[in-house]
C-alpha cells in the first residue's frame, strides 16, 4: 500500500484521498522542464500538487492548479498550503474545460468556478507555461471506483479536449509539457500537429536496460513561432542500471527533489 504522503527535499505531498499516487514518471516530468522563464503557469489536473510544487521551486511563477476531484482539489490545496510557496499557488476546482472557456471569454459568472480555496479569481489569465500527466487509456478496462476511473482514463478528458483547452490558455509563445505512455504519446502529438503544435523537445524513458522504453515526456509548442525551423532535441533516460542502481543520469535529474539522492 503506497505512503500517505511522499517527502521532499522542500516540501510533503500527502496523497492518501488522492486516486493518482505520486509515480518516479511524474517526478522526472516535474524535474526535466524548464519553468524558469515562466511568468504564469498551469498544472492542469493537478491530483495531488506534485507537479505545481516542483515547479514552485525552480521557478517564480504564479501557478494555478486545475483539478477536477473534489477530494483531490481538498488534497492539493492542503499541500500547497504546507508548502514554502503557498501565496503563489491557487487551486480551482473545476474541470479544464470550463476553465479553458471561462479565460477566452472573460465570463463574469463564476457558478462553474469553485473559489473555495482562494481569495480571488483572476479573470482572462493566460499561461505561458502549461504542464499536465493526462488520463493514460482511451480504451482500456475501467476500474469500478469513479476517481479511478477519472484520473486514469480519458472519460473526463479526452486528448482533443486537452488540446483544445490548452490552445485556448497558452500565449503565443507559450509552451506544454505532457507525459504519456509511447503510444498514446504517438497519438496526441498527431492531435497537437492538428491544433497548429510541434514538439520542441523530448524525453523518452526506461526503467532499466532490460526493459523497453515505457514513457516519453514531450514539450510543445505552435508552430508559427520563432523555435518552428529548429529540429527538436531528442533526449533518453534509463532509470536504474544492471544492478539494480540509479543512473548517474537519474541522479542528477531528481537530485533537487529527491532526499536521499
Amino acid at each position: 500500500m503506497p505512503n500517505s504522503y511522499f517527502q521532499f527535499k522542500q516540501f510533503r505531498v500527502e496523497q492518501a484521498q488522492c486516486a493518482m499516487k505520486i509515480s518516479t514518471d511524474a517526478c522526472i516530468l516535474g524535474s526535466y522542464v524548464n519553468p524558469t522563464p515562466a511568468q504564469r503557469i498551469i498544472d492542469i489536473g493537478t491530483g495531488t500538487g506534485l507537479l505545481a510544487l516542483m515547479l514552485a521551486q525552480r521557478s517564480t511563477a504564479q501557478i494555478t492548479a486545475v483539478e477536477i476531484e473534489p477530494a483531490a482539489a481538498a488534497q492539493a490545496h492542503q499541500n500547497f498550503q504546507a508548502s514554502p510557496w503557498a501565496s503563489r499557488i491557487e487551486i480551482v476546482q473545476q474541470a479544464i474545460q470550463y476553465f479553458a472557456l471561462h479565460q477566452k471569454h472573460h465570463l463574469s459568472d463564476t457558478h462553474e468556478v469553485s473559489n473555495k480555496y482562494f481569495n480571488t479569481f483572476t479573470k482572462s489569465l493566460s499561461f505561458d507555461f502549461a504542464i499536465c500527466n493526462p488520463p493514460f487509456f482511451n480504451k482500456a478496462t475501467l476500474p469500478s471506483a469513479h476517481a479511478q476511473q477519472v484520473a486514469h482514463h480519458t472519460i473526463a478528458l479526452s486528448f482533443e479536449d486537452l488540446w483544445q483547452s490548452t490552445a485556448l490558455l497558452l500565449t503565443t509563445d507559450g509552451q506544454f509539457a505532457v507525459l504519456l505512455p509511447i503510444q498514446e504519446m504517438n497519438l496526441f502529438e498527431k492531435i497537437g500537429n492538428t491544433q497548429g503544435f510541434e514538439v520542441l523537445q523530448s524525453l523518452t524513458i526506461q526503467d532499466s536496460i532490460k526493459h523497453k522504453p515505457h514513457r516519453k515526456i514531450a514539450v510543445f509548442g505552435r508552430k508559427t513561432t520563432n523555435h518552428s525551423q529548429i529540429l527538436p532535441s531528442q533526449e533518453h533516460l534509463v532509470i536504474k542500471d544492471e544492478e539494480g542502481n540509479y543512473t548517474k543520469e537519474f541522479v542528477d535529474l531528481l537530485k533537487p527533489y529527491y532526499l536521499h539522492l
